[in-house]
């Protein structure tokens, strides 16, 4: 008798299983509309891509000054603000690795998008994009990854009824010359550490969510530093490209000769599974502007 319970367990076991909130997600995931970015190269780049795997990875990489972190407010706004302002209505989390995130500027960034609305309304809609923004700050690749991967559960507790939309990284290479010297040390790949830690925990992650995940990086091994990629993955390390990702990486460039004393232009490029798109955009006070967005809205 006790073998024969023994042996239904077993096969209880053997059964696959999924929880509510991944059986929930799923769903959820199958009968939403595409997210757009509100970015016309970016949004119909991932049109011409789209349902070449089970989420999208953003790598963006460029020399200073070129408006990678005005990139990440404007996609973070993007995110947080509601859809009736062209947002995605969901919550985001940041990993600030290296002390550059500005809250205030973000902060003054959304006000700016708002500026045609009513200032009651808009002063509640920032507040409520603060709200839906976490922001974290680990001290060690370690740090990072464990913090990822209690992620779900965090923002379980902390959102119940708001989806996660996004998933920013500043800047990914923040640890990398500290990784690469344990790295050397222990006798193992001398390559960043920290990738092949994120790729499952990440893998994982989109399973459960299906969010956007934007990571800035500066271009360091393998390649002179500001030389975009010739080719998909060439600049990303070999573990995410054995994940089941959209992977694209999106390369700026400044551009000196139409800079102003307070306002700078760059262009943008993605590229990505044999496609590419491309365009001009502007930083200033209120942020980054592409055309035709030209209120950002």
């Amino acid at each position: 008798m006790h073998t024969h319970d023994g042996t239904a367990e077993d096969l209880l076991h053997e059964i696959p299983s999924e929880s509510l909130q991944q059986l929930l997600c799923l769903v959820r995931c199958a009968s939403r509309k595409p997210v757009l970015t509100r970015i016309t190269s970016i949004d119909s780049y991932l049109a011409s891509t789209s349902g070449r795997g089970s989420g999208d990875v953003f790598q963006l990489h460029g020399p200073p000054g070129s408006g990678k972190t005005h990139l990440l407010y404007f996609f973070l706004a993007t995110c947080t603000m509601p859809a009736s302002f062209g947002g995605w209505n969901k919550a985001a989390f940041v990993y600030d690795m290296d002390g550059q995130f500005s809250i205030s500027r973000f902060r003054e960034i959304v006000t700016y998008q708002l500026q045609e609305c009513d200032s009651l309304l808009g002063s509640i809609i920032v507040e409520n994009c603060l709200k839906s923004m976490h922001i974290f700050r680990p001290t060690s690749s370690d740090q990072l990854a464990v913090s990822l991967a209690h992620l779900s559960l965090y923002h379980s507790k902390h959102f119940p009824g708001l989806e996660l939309g996004l998933i920013a990284i500043h800047s990914l290479d923040a640890f990398y010359w500290i990784d690469r010297y344990h790295a050397e040390h222990a006798q193992t790949s001398p390559g960043n550490p920290l990738h092949p830690k994120l790729a499952p925990i990440l893998d994982k992650m989109q399973g459960l969510h299906r969010m956007f995940v934007l990571f800035t990086v500066w271009g360091l091994p393998r390649r002179s530093r500001w030389t975009p990629p010739s080719n998909d993955h060439e600049a990303i390390d070999p573990s995410f490209s054995k994940s089941g990702y959209h992977l694209h990486q999106i390369s700026l460039q400044h551009n000196p000769l139409g800079s102003k004393q307070l306002e700078r232009f760059s262009n943008l490029q993605i590229l990505g599974h044999g496609e590419a798109s491309s365009s001009d955009f502007k930083i200033g006070r209120s942020g980054v502007l592409f055309e035709p967005y030209a209120t950002n809205r």
